[in-house]
């Protein structure tokens, strides 16, 4: 066999490019290896949130989202987008499986449970929509429905649930007969990393409710006493004792999960609707309606209001189809980036792409996580030059930016300095093409402007786009470096046409991206 001098992609998770400040972590951390890139070879930034991704102006990017754009190059328009405008132009409150729950509840007298993610972030759910669904419960008199909310805290300030519930329960009191009936933390409730026990707290909860609380606000209390946030409260039902029976989910019910985001509930789905489920012990309600807002992974058998979107000719696609070798790399908290969203939601693997996901270290606190034996994987598939194209996803920046500790922060960017220069130095001796780009901004972000509170959310930031390859190398000047470093020169989409043009692959029709090197010429 022929010797194949790669392409590698290295996605660092939640890396994006922040102003210089005392909250940003990035510019505040020694990194020689970023440092020297920047001097020697094509640098410069790519939009990845709103528009440039298929999500409304201004919103910010995420993990999915941004590997979707990468794999297919092209704009994908996202749920959010797609199913607000269904409720603006009226068409979301005609849909056929809103009218199926109406009649299985009412032919039943049962109740109607609907379970999502309550928060400000539009990344998994939107108000907006639980707000148009609850519209249509008011319009088609609906009389039993209970709501479980799940708390967020990730991506949004510590304590932003306190006003969501008091807006929310101002809202239901216009509509009769909808309470709110259990509060869950998204640790718990939307779990994807296959920790079942976590699921299994929220489960039993919403079928058994063994444990119960009075109301939300000592819920909160009792959680934010303890110095964590609302994504990790813990499982329970709201009411009394007395009304415990009529909470819980029972025989003839609906549930209706009302996130848009596919894999987040998940697993929480899958307890319920999967007839070979064995992750835990179950009890599960009969003849029970479940429907989803979009269409989660698994093909469980839920009905779905919004279709899944058929996506054609991904990165991985159209290399397989041009019979090249290719390797994804990943730990399991992330595989889904790479085996699933890119490769433009399609959970089949194609010809001539091996995966390797090293399970996740569940010691939460270790901010290395996989990358050291990921980064090993990467170092011995360069050199058996067997592959065309290697993805790696290194998790490390979303990780940290998801914490509050900033010192952790400036540690993982160093360390992350650190696992690079060991992959250009082998890259260049191997003279291997080397991409280093981002999915969506976090990290790079770490406070508040305005309040000076930690701040754990996504932002709107552009990422960075690099290519580490002999053929581009020059030294640039330090008015070089300063263009380079304000420049947005394309988005996550455009990634995809770099690479198929640097392998000499046509770029199918459907890939709307454009090509970057242009931008990256030696001047």
């Amino acid at each position: 066999m022929n010797e194949i001098n790669p392409i590698v992609l290295i996605i660092l998770d939640g890396f994006g490019i922040g102003r210089k400040s005392q909250g940003n972590p990035v510019t505040q951390t020694v990194t020689p290896t970023f440092d020297w890139f920047k001097q020697n070879f094509p640098h410069f930034g790519l939009q990845a949130s709103g528009i440039a991704v298929g999500l409304p102006w201004g919103d910010p990017g995420s993990s999915e989202i941004g590997h979707l754009a990468i794999g297919t190059g092209r704009i994908n328009y996202q749920n959010y987008p797609r199913i607000t405008l269904a409720i603006r132009n009226g068409s979301f409150f005609d849909n056929s499986i809103l009218f199926q729950i109406k009649n299985h509840v009412s032919a039943n007298s049962s109740t109607l449970h609907l379970v999502g993610l309550l928060s400000s972030a539009k990344t998994n759910a939107a108000i907006e929509h639980l707000n148009a669904i609850l519209e249509f419960v008011k319009n088609n008199k609906i009389e039993k429905v209970l709501l479980h909310i799940i708390c967020d805290g990730k991506e949004t300030p510590p304590k932003e649930i306190v006003n969501l519930i008091k807006d929310l329960q101002e809202t239901l009191g216009e509509v009769r007969g909808i309470k709110i009936a259990s509060l869950s933390g998204r640790y718990y409730a939307m779990d994807s990393n296959e920790y079942w026990e976590r699921t299994e707290k929220v489960f039993q909860m919403l079928t058994q409710g063994e444990k119960i609380k009075p109301d939300a606000r000592t819920v909160l209390e009792e959680t934010f006493s303890k110095n964590i946030t609302e994504e990790f409260v813990e499982p329970c039902l709201i009411g009394t004792t007395e009304e415990r029976e009529s909470l819980v989910i029972k025989n003839n019910d609906a549930i209706l999960f009302f996130n848009f985001r596919e894999e987040g509930l998940k697993q929480l789905a899958e307890s319920f609707a999967s007839p070979e489920f064995n992750a835990f012990p179950r009890t599960v309600p009969q003849n029970l309606y479940l429907a989803s807002l979009t269409e989660y992974e698994g093909n469980l058998p839920i009905k779905t209001i919004f279709n899944k979107q058929h996506i054609e000719n991904s990165l991985t696609e159209t290399i397989s189809q041009n019979n090249k070798r290719q390797l994804k790399l990943a730990e399991s908290a992330k595989d889904k980036l790479l085996t699933y969203h890119f490769n433009g939601m399609v959970n089949r693997q194609f010809a001539n792409e091996l995966r390797i996901i090293l399970p996740s270290n569940k010691i939460e606190k270790d901010f290395r996580m996989q990358t050291e034996q990921l980064t090993t994987r990467l170092l011995s598939a360069m050199e058996e030059k067997i592959y065309d194209l290697i993805v790696i996803n290194l998790a490390n920046a979303d990780w940290a930016g998801h914490q509050k500790d900033f010192e952790i922060s400036r540690q993982v960017v160093s360390y992350l300095d650190s696992i690079l220069n060991r992959i250009a130095t082998a890259s260049l001796k191997l003279k291997t093409s080397l991409i280093i780009t981002s999915d969506h901004g976090n990290i790079e972000n770490m406070f508040d402007a305005i309040t000076g509170e930690p701040d754990m959310r996504h932002n709107d930031n552009p990422v960075p786009f690099m290519i580490i390859d002999q053929r581009f190398y020059r030294q640039k000047t330090e008015r070089d470096i300063l263009e380079d470093e304000k420049s947005i020169r394309g988005s996550l989409p455009d990634i995809a046409p770099t690479i198929l043009e640097m392998m000499n692959i046509k770029k199918p029709e459907q890939m709307t991206g454009q090509s970057l090197l242009k931008f990256c010429s030696s001047r």
